[in-house]
């Protein structure tokens, strides 16, 4: 079961980067524009960079994910071919 969870987890999360860099891929090559703008804009979702410094130890924290059109794609397309 935990084997199971942890494949299905892999394969969205390889989706979502897949879907992400062909986003960003489109968004490069089209001339800049409204149709750029749709696959190469997104929202960024996570915990921002901060750090805690305790004399000794400095501690660094943050993870952020970018959400574009093509990620969303890539995680449906992904969720459908483990499905099929």
């Amino acid at each position: 079961m935990r084997r199971k969870v942890t494949f299905l987890v892999l394969v969205l999360v390889v989706g979502a980067v897949a879907g992400s860099l062909l986003g960003e891929l489109i968004g490069a090559l089209l001339p800049h524009g409204r149709l750029s703008a749709i696959f190469s804009h997104g929202v960024s979702v996570g915990i921002p960079h901060f750090s805690v410094n305790l004399v000794a130890l400095t501690l660094s924290l943050g993870l952020m994910l970018r959400v574009n059109l093509c990620t969303l794609l890539g995680l449906a397309a992904a969720f459908y071919l483990l499905r099929r």
